[in-house]
């Protein structure tokens, strides 16, 4: 069988989904072949790009082809999708996060036949192999199906538990498009799932799904990750590696253990994310002692308030002074990430924030505006909240309210907030608390412009020994539009 995945994608960000997939219908005699679009345009009008990869599609005559997104992509996957079946009679199915979220609405739309819910290693194996045995099955865990006016929604499977038998992603699926600066930055993740359910993320909705299905959070072995890093730093020029695991630092003794091997056979700068009640003074050395070179914290606003009623969160400010205490007393760089336009939001919670980051002096603070996932419990506190209603619900849905790069407009008060912030890692204390409390400056700052705005950004990153990171996402996506 041959089967084709279409993804929008920045030239820096893997697709770990597809790739295991990928792996495992390899490892069974599948051909499978990947279609990427870096622009993926939800707009009408159909780009160069779009039309050679319908051209592509054409000549390929896939058996299946598979689009797998999130929520900002989901528009340009159905434009992709009404386009190709235009052209061709194969069969469509759309997987990721935003169809597992929404697949009543997902199926409902002419150009998709089937839908996959949840992880898809195995169901995609055994649709491929029924497809192939030219069975009429569906009755397949994980797929809806379509048959003439009806739906069939089959329920999930039990989840993987012995990560380790599963194949190592098909980084090669992408290499083989895009060129090994895809890699430079080697994605992987050691851990499936997340021990918390805060109101704006996907595992909200996700942990619901696989209710009685298994325990959620899952790991593979040390061994195993040091194995597939192993692999790859034989394979690639790998500068750095970024683990996209939720909580990387939950284990302790996996901690120690894989600190221990990660300096012995890989020791390249990588990149964690985690959580603040995963953080400790023990965990800041073992992940300085083994290169770590920068440590991802969501904390997401300064007000506990806002984070344990709001976003049930469930940490305390004096919790993340010590973690930040910690990072500061190992000489590990960390960052932290803020949401602008929460639920119930006032400006006193915004100076809570700003003068909370100022006292913990992380090397980079990230600002974003709340960008709404389908099936997540934020939705409905901002619908009470006022701040939307049923038709905005229904844009959400659709993937139409803003994206994650450009999600729906904010208050013009946070541009001051958002300065502060920027400024916060370039400026002293002392300075940082004047301007805090002085209605002038931050009048001021509310004006300036936004090119201003990412100029200053960048010299945070600069000085925080990360521009390197934006340098190479430039360089990157250069390389890929001039590739011929």
């Amino acid at each position: 069988m041959k089967i084709v995945f279409i993804c929008g994608t920045d030239i820096n960000i893997g697709y770990l989904g597809v790739e295991y997939i990928s792996s495992i219908l390899k490892n069974h005699g599948h051909q499978v072949e990947l279609l990427v679009d870096p622009i993926h345009s939800s707009n009408n009008i159909i780009t160069h790009v779009e039309r050679e990869n319908v051209k592509r599609v054409k000549e390929l005559k896939p058996d299946l082809i598979g689009f797998s997104m999130v929520t900002a992509q989901y528009q340009w996957a159905l434009k992709m999708a009404r386009i190709i079946k235009k052209g061709v009679d194969t069969p469509i199915i759309f997987g990721g996060t935003h169809p597992t979220a929404d697949p009543e609405g997902v199926i409902k739309n002419s150009a998709v036949d089937m839908v996959c819910v949840g992880e898809g290693e195995d169901a995609m194996l055994e649709l491929v192999e029924s497809l192939e045995r030219n069975e009429k099955r569906a009755d397949i865990d994980n797929i809806w199906f379509k048959n003439d006016e009806d739906i069939i929604r089959n329920g999930v499977r039990p989840l993987l538990h012995e990560l380790d038998t599963l194949p190592f992603p098909d980084k090669e699926l992408f290499v083989e498009k895009l060129g090994t600066a895809c890699v430079s930055r080697y994605m992987i993740i050691a851990t499936r799932g997340c021990a918390f359910t805060c109101t704006y993320c996907f595992n909200n909705s996700n942990r619901e799904l696989y209710r009685k299905k298994g325990k959620y959070v899952r790991k593979r072995s040390v061994d195993n990750v040091v194995s597939e890093l192993v692999r790859a730093r034989e394979r690639y020029p790998i500068k750095r590696v970024t683990f996209a695991d939720d909580h990387f630092t939950d284990n302790v003794r996996w901690l120690e253990e894989f600190t221990e091997k990660y300096k012995k056979f890989i020791d390249i700068p990588f990149v964690i994310c985690s959580h603040v009640n995963f953080m400790d003074e023990r965990r800041a050395e073992l992940l300085k002692k083994a290169g770590c070179w920068l440590l991802l914290l969501g904390l997401q606003s300064g007000s506990e308030y806002l984070r344990n009623t709001i976003l049930k969160r469930n940490e305390s400010n004096e919790r993340v002074r010590d973690v930040a205490r910690a990072c500061h007393q190992a000489g590990l760089k960390f960052s932290i990430d803020l949401i602008f336009n929460l639920p119930y939001e006032t400006e006193e919670h915004l100076f809570e924030t700003v003068n909370l980051m100022n006292e913990l002096r992380p090397n980079i603070v990230n600002t974003y505006s709340l960008f709404y996932l389908p099936g997540t419990e934020i939705i409905q506190q901002a619908k009470r909240a006022g701040m939307i209603d049923e038709r905005i619900i229904g844009k959400i849905m659709e993937g139409t309210y803003g994206n994650s790069i450009n999600p729906p407009p904010a208050k013009r008060s946070y541009r001051k907030f958002y300065m502060v912030l920027t400024l916060m890692p370039l400026l002293p204390k002392r300075v940082m608390y004047y301007i805090i409390g002085s209605k002038t400056f931050l009048s001021f700052l509310e004006m300036v412009p936004i090119p201003v705005q990412r100029l200053v950004k960048m010299i945070a990153h600069l000085r925080a020994g990360s521009f390197h990171m934006l340098k190479e996402a430039i360089l990157a996506t250069l390389q890929l539009h001039f590739k011929k």
